[in-house]
């Protein structure tokens, strides 16, 4: 069964601007935490404030650019891991629900 995700746009648009996660909306809306995701990203709305927020407080003020730039200088998950002081896993995460709009790292030897 496909969804119509633009039906569902004003409400998701609504809860970001009220600083819902994606865990809250997948809730809401009876779907998991990913799938919103998934739906967020795909209707092109950003993640919520709450997220930065979190990232400031916990890493420092230019966390989030530090780590944009990171994902464009093709550094490897493991390598921003370290440099955050997570682990490779929580990149993947990091990468896959904010910054999914760069592009995934091409392995060495593909085209």
């Amino acid at each position: 069964m496909k969804v119509q995700l633009e039906k569902w746009r004003p409400l998701i648009e609504y809860k970001v601007a009220m600083g819902a996660t994606d865990q809250e909306i997948g809730e809401l809306l009876g779907i998991s935490t990913a799938t919103a995701n998934v739906w967020r990203r795909r209707l092109g709305i950003p993640c919520s404030e709450k997220w930065v927020k979190h990232m400031r407080q916990e890493y420092g003020r230019d966390a989030v650019l530090l780590l944009e730039r990171l994902f464009l200088d093709k550094r490897s998950l493991s390598d921003i891991g370290r440099r955050f002081g997570v682990s490779r896993q929580t990149v993947l995460q990091w990468r896959n629900a904010h910054f999914a709009r760069l592009g995934r790292r091409q392995k060495k030897g593909s085209v």
